[in-house]
Protein backbone atom coordinates (compact mmCIF):
# COMPACT_ATOMS: atom_id res chain seq x y z
CA UNK A 1 0.00 0.00 0.00
CA UNK A 2 1.50 3.33 -0.97
CA UNK A 3 1.79 6.26 1.39
CA UNK A 4 -0.23 8.41 -1.02
CA UNK A 5 -3.43 6.58 -0.10
CA UNK A 6 -3.39 7.95 3.44
CA UNK A 7 -4.92 11.39 4.04
CA UNK A 8 -2.47 14.15 4.78
CA UNK A 9 -2.66 15.55 8.31
CA UNK A 10 -1.61 19.02 9.42
CA UNK A 11 1.21 19.42 11.88
CA UNK A 12 -0.02 19.93 15.41
CA UNK A 13 0.62 23.27 17.10
CA UNK A 14 0.64 23.47 20.87
CA UNK A 15 -0.81 26.39 22.81
CA UNK A 16 -2.76 29.48 21.84
CA UNK A 17 0.34 31.67 21.40
CA UNK A 18 1.65 29.88 18.30
CA UNK A 19 1.44 31.65 14.97
CA UNK A 20 1.09 29.98 11.56
CA UNK A 21 4.80 29.09 11.43
CA UNK A 22 4.76 27.39 14.82
CA UNK A 23 6.78 30.14 16.48
CA UNK A 24 5.72 31.50 19.85
CA UNK A 25 4.43 35.07 19.69
CA UNK A 26 6.51 37.42 21.81
CA UNK A 27 4.68 40.13 23.70
CA UNK A 28 5.59 43.50 25.16
CA UNK A 29 6.26 44.10 28.84
CA UNK A 30 3.05 44.61 30.82
CA UNK A 31 4.56 47.75 32.38
CA UNK A 32 6.88 50.32 30.85
CA UNK A 33 10.40 50.79 32.17
CA UNK A 34 9.53 54.21 33.57
CA UNK A 35 6.37 53.08 35.38
CA UNK A 36 8.21 52.93 38.71
CA UNK A 37 5.97 55.53 40.33
CA UNK A 38 2.92 53.24 40.12
CA UNK A 39 4.33 50.86 42.74
CA UNK A 40 5.49 53.09 45.61
CA UNK A 41 6.55 50.42 48.13
CA UNK A 42 8.35 48.32 45.52
CA UNK A 43 10.07 51.41 44.10
CA UNK A 44 11.21 52.65 47.51
CA UNK A 45 12.52 49.21 48.48
CA UNK A 46 14.32 48.81 45.15
CA UNK A 47 15.93 52.25 45.13
CA UNK A 48 17.14 51.81 48.74
CA UNK A 49 18.27 48.18 48.45
CA UNK A 50 18.06 46.74 44.92
CA UNK A 51 19.66 43.47 46.01
CA UNK A 52 16.48 42.56 47.94
CA UNK A 53 14.26 42.98 44.87
CA UNK A 54 16.78 41.07 42.76
CA UNK A 55 16.75 38.17 45.25
CA UNK A 56 12.95 38.07 45.33
CA UNK A 57 12.78 38.12 41.53
CA UNK A 58 15.26 35.24 41.25
CA UNK A 59 13.36 33.18 43.83
CA UNK A 60 10.09 33.71 41.97
CA UNK A 61 11.61 32.84 38.59
CA UNK A 62 13.57 29.77 39.69
CA UNK A 63 10.94 28.59 42.21
CA UNK A 64 13.76 28.05 44.72
CA UNK A 65 13.99 29.68 48.11
CA UNK A 66 17.39 31.23 47.39
CA UNK A 67 16.68 34.95 47.65
CA UNK A 68 19.27 35.58 50.40
CA UNK A 69 22.07 33.96 48.39
CA UNK A 70 21.01 35.82 45.24
CA UNK A 71 20.86 39.11 47.14
CA UNK A 72 24.39 38.63 48.49
CA UNK A 73 25.72 37.72 45.03
CA UNK A 74 24.05 40.81 43.58
CA UNK A 75 25.78 43.00 46.19
CA UNK A 76 29.29 41.61 45.80
CA UNK A 77 29.44 40.44 42.18
CA UNK A 78 28.72 42.46 39.08
CA UNK A 79 25.07 43.51 39.48
CA UNK A 80 24.79 44.66 35.85
CA UNK A 81 25.62 41.21 34.51
CA UNK A 82 23.54 39.31 37.08
CA UNK A 83 20.63 41.69 36.52
CA UNK A 84 20.83 41.33 32.74
CA UNK A 85 20.91 37.53 32.94
CA UNK A 86 17.96 37.53 35.31
CA UNK A 87 16.04 39.89 33.01
CA UNK A 88 16.79 37.53 30.14
CA UNK A 89 15.30 34.66 32.18
CA UNK A 90 12.15 36.70 32.86
CA UNK A 91 11.79 37.51 29.16
CA UNK A 92 12.28 33.88 28.16
CA UNK A 93 9.85 32.55 30.75
CA UNK A 94 7.06 34.96 29.79
CA UNK A 95 7.82 35.28 26.03
CA UNK A 96 8.63 38.98 26.15
CA UNK A 97 10.28 40.82 23.25
CA UNK A 98 13.86 41.99 23.66
CA UNK A 99 17.50 41.02 23.44
CA UNK A 100 20.35 40.24 25.80
CA UNK A 101 22.05 43.45 24.67
CA UNK A 102 18.97 45.44 25.64
CA UNK A 103 18.89 43.62 28.98
CA UNK A 104 22.53 44.61 29.60
CA UNK A 105 21.82 48.25 28.74
CA UNK A 106 18.79 48.30 31.03
CA UNK A 107 20.77 47.01 33.99
CA UNK A 108 23.83 49.16 33.30
CA UNK A 109 21.96 52.45 32.95
CA UNK A 110 18.62 51.95 34.71
CA UNK A 111 18.96 48.91 36.98
CA UNK A 112 16.37 49.89 39.59
CA UNK A 113 13.71 50.61 36.98
CA UNK A 114 14.56 47.29 35.30
CA UNK A 115 14.25 45.37 38.57
CA UNK A 116 10.90 47.02 39.30
CA UNK A 117 9.60 46.24 35.81
CA UNK A 118 10.69 42.61 36.14
CA UNK A 119 9.19 42.28 39.61
CA UNK A 120 5.85 43.65 38.45
CA UNK A 121 5.87 41.36 35.40
CA UNK A 122 6.59 38.31 37.57
CA UNK A 123 3.84 39.29 40.02
CA UNK A 124 1.43 39.94 37.17
CA UNK A 125 2.07 36.48 35.71
CA UNK A 126 1.97 34.69 39.07
CA UNK A 127 -1.38 36.25 39.96
CA UNK A 128 -3.03 35.34 36.73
Amino acid sequence: MSSSSYPRTEQMSVGPDNNQNGNIQEKDWSYKLGDCHDACFLSTKTFICPCVTYGENRSNITKKNNNIICSILYCFCCPCILGALSRYDVRRKYNIKGSLGGDCCTHCFCCCCGLIQESREIENNLNG
